[in-house]
């Protein structure tokens, strides 16, 4: 019989949903622990625990799998005793999915390495529909490897994108993230001036599926038409946290961009991030 991976997932929300959901798919080939103080239900063939004291300590566990919502969050649990007592000098995988601060990552990753374990510096991009069908992208450093972490990501995601530096596929994902936030504004912008075409269904359906506007439309326009923002793929408050990760790195003389990242950190929600480009 082959060997279960063992993987500790921490933290449950909408992606770690989606991963979960994923992996439990491949019948007899994972072993899931599933760390969270908020979470009350029961999942078929899921051990989930409230912290990581409950974890059975004789158990060889094989790659943790974090989505942390800030640095605070992360550093908390990756320094705190009951994670250095139950991993320290494993050679475990720590895979931090979570999209951080540049600076705390970096010595993050140094950490993890003192410690004895495998640091995976992983932000992913892919959100709620990603996670549940293997769709998910993640931006990658690490060094060592083993089968099962490679096992992991191909199973749970489409494309992995290996960085050559620590700290890079962070800084990428700010911008990736901002740059997003850029493109999902312009449908504030300019959809005013279509919408009271009598053509409106012939447009809607164009700017969905042709030209450069057709990713971020076909994604984000049925949300914005019906104000459907209680469905949430991503928060804007965590879009605004990206975005101030981002400032922290790169200042800011674009005019245009200052007043839509402005207009964004002025607003906090936890309905979807499309909820920036609700119609006046």
């Amino acid at each position: 019989m082959t060997k279960l991976i063992n993987v500790v997932i921490r933290g449950y929300g909408i992606i770690t949903d989606g991963i979960i959901k994923r992996l439990k798919s491949f019948d007899e080939k994972y072993q899931i622990y599933l760390v969270s103080e908020h979470f009350n239900q029961q999942i078929e063939n899921i051990k989930i625990f409230k912290s990581l004291e409950e974890l059975d300590d004789l158990i060889q566990y094989d790659i943790i799998l974090s989505s942390f919502r800030n640095v605070e969050d992360s550093e908390r649990f990756w320094t705190s005793q009951s994670f250095l007592k139950l991993f320290k000098n494993k050679k475990i995988h720590c895979i931090e999915t979570s999209t951080l601060s540049y600076n705390y990552i970096i010595k993050w990753g140094s950490y993890i390495s003192q410690i004895g374990c495998i640091p995976v510096e992983a932000p992913l991009t892919g959100s709620k529909m990603g996670s549940l069908n293997g769709k998910l992208s993640f931006f990658l450093f690490f060094e060592a490897e083993k089968n099962e972490l490679n096992n992991l990501l191909s199973d749970i995601s489409l494309n992995q994108y290996r960085f050559k530096t620590l700290g890079e596929a962070t800084k990428f994902k700010l911008v990736y993230n901002t740059w997003g936030a850029f493109l999902l504004y312009s449908i504030k912008i300019f959809l005013p001036y279509l919408i009271k075409s009598n053509d409106f269904d012939i447009i809607s359906k164009i700017i969905c599926n042709d030209g450069w506007m057709s990713k971020v439309c076909e994604g984000k326009l049925k949300k914005i038409l019906t104000n459907d923002y209680e469905d949430v793929s991503f928060s804007l408050n965590m879009m605004n946290k990206d975005i101030n990760y981002f400032l922290k790195i790169y200042e800011v003389n674009n005019l245009s961009l200052k007043y839509i990242i402005d207009d964004y950190l002025s607003k906090e929600s936890e309905c979807d991030f499309s909820i920036i480009s609700k119609l006046e």
